[in-house]
């Protein structure tokens, strides 16, 4: 997929705290950037007028996160979600770069209370998704789900 992360180490360290392994292999599982390209063709496909977020604590610690914005498909920039898994093979990422936090957040409860550049991390993918974030959640416990609005 367009968006997997490729780097060793960074994939190696999501897929630890996030605890990505496959339910009933143990395989572990492929991880990439948030893909807004992704997301807006699961709108499309699926009507949704939501969405959220959880495990945002597996992110702590980055300096900087990447947003999948777009994708090139042989060399020019495309506006939608390939039709065909032979052109999404050949997509390349368009990434945006943010801020990461330093900061731990699995005991935040409320939006406000999230590291100012987790508030920003989320603020700008509703903005590239231009439909709203309602939920987020901390980690993978039901218990860290929020309502954002």
């Amino acid at each position: 997929f367009p968006s997997e992360i490729l780097d060793y180490d960074i994939s190696k360290l999501i897929k630890r705290r996030g605890d990505e392994a496959g339910f009933h292999l143990m395989r572990a599982r492929r991880c990439g950037w948030f893909d807004i390209m992704l997301l807006k063709h699961g709108q499309a496909v699926n009507c949704l007028s939501s969405f959220a977020i959880t495990k945002l604590d597996v992110l702590s610690e980055f300096s900087k996160l990447k947003i999948v914005t777009g994708y090139k498909l042989r060399g020019s920039v495309i506006d939608h979600f390939p039709s065909n898994i032979d052109d999404l093979n050949e997509c390349e990422p368009i990434y945006e770069e943010v801020s990461g936090w330093e900061e731990p957040i699995n005991d935040v409860k409320r939006f406000e209370d999230l590291p100012p550049n987790a508030r920003n991390y989320l603020d700008r993918i509703e903005e590239l998704a231009g439909f709203p974030l309602v939920w987020v959640a901390t980690t993978s416990d039901a218990e860290s789900l929020f309502r954002r609005r």
